[in-house]
């Protein structure tokens, strides 16, 4: 029988002290309920900074500055090795916003996420995630794994905190969170049981 003064924080506390490495929990189930454990330590984002780059494109394309229908130009400087489709096309393809973001999103495309941070600005996404809050995310560089250590940092609290705006819609604004919602759930990581 489990002792009721062990609560889930102590819990997950006490099988995490168990394993090499560092580690942080938050979890909020939208009903009050909200489970922190160091939240506020930052980690390297690696591919989850991706979240935060589409949240500023559509923030960017409801306030009118930016389009999903424009269009970016595949250029040899937006190569990168790693994940994605782009990397198998020649340089000088020209696709539409929309498109590029979702292949950011849906196969963790490296190429498109280095043509969307060229797109917005590596100073615009940055000044977009701390408009919001989330003053332990960043964006460092793009994506370049020969020239750069690190892509961005950011924290399990800032990362709960995107996603729990976006399921409720208080992201950016309805429709905008309606869309992205779209884009993530076509992940092609995901697996349906």
């Amino acid at each position: 029988m489990i002792d009721a003064r062990l609560t889930i924080e102590k819990r997950i506390a006490a099988e995490i002290t168990g394993y090499d490495g560092h580690f942080s929990v938050y979890a909020d189930d939208l009903k009050g309920n909200v489970i922190q454990i160091s939240a506020d330590t930052p980690f390297e984002t690696a591919s989850t900074i991706k979240a935060y780059i589409l949240a500023c494109l559509f923030l960017e394309t409801e306030q009118g500055r930016k389009s999903l229908d424009d269009k970016v130009i595949y250029q040899e400087e937006h190569f990168v090795e790693g994940s994605g489709v782009l990397r198998a096309f020649e340089p000088g393809g020209e696709y539409r916003v929309k498109d590029v973001a979702t292949l950011m999103i849906i196969v963790s495309d490296n190429i498109a996420t280095n043509l969307m941070i060229a797109y917005l600005g590596l100073d615009a996404i940055n000044s977009f995630i701390q408009e919001q809050g989330w003053q332990g995310t960043a964006l460092h560089n793009p994506i370049d794994f020969r020239q750069y250590d690190r892509l961005g940092t950011t924290t399990p609290k800032d990362y709960a905190s995107l996603f729990k705006r976006l399921a409720t819609g208080q992201l950016i604004s309805p429709v905008a969170d309606a869309q992205m919602l779209e884009i993530l759930q076509k992940n092609s990581i995901t697996t349906k049981c």
